[in-house]
């Protein structure tokens, strides 16, 4: 018996959603360039975020490429043997 009063509790509240009116989404000028605002400053800040790393990626890279014994010149300071 209980669950058919939960049933019928469900389809009542249900009908009672569906006779709801959808709130339609009434956004003015101004409320459009907020949002074009908002997400130009996200892009802004995932490229920052992004291009951080990648040049600290290169950075790394470029001192390990550089720091191998093949890489020094012949003549160079660091080549040369101490006494």
């Amino acid at each position: 018996m209980q669950g058919k009063d939960a049933e019928a509790t469900f389809h009542e509240l249900a009908e009672a959603e569906a006779a709801i009116p959808e709130a339609s989404a009434d956004l003015a000028p101004e409320d459009w360039i907020c949002v074009i605002l908002f997400w130009i400053l996200a892009g802004v800040i995932f490229l920052q975020f992004l291009t951080r790393y990648v040049l600290m990626m290169l950075c790394f890279t470029g001192s390990a490429m550089a720091a191998r014994p093949s890489r020094m010149p012949a003549g160079s300071a660091t080549s040369r043997s101490r006494p």
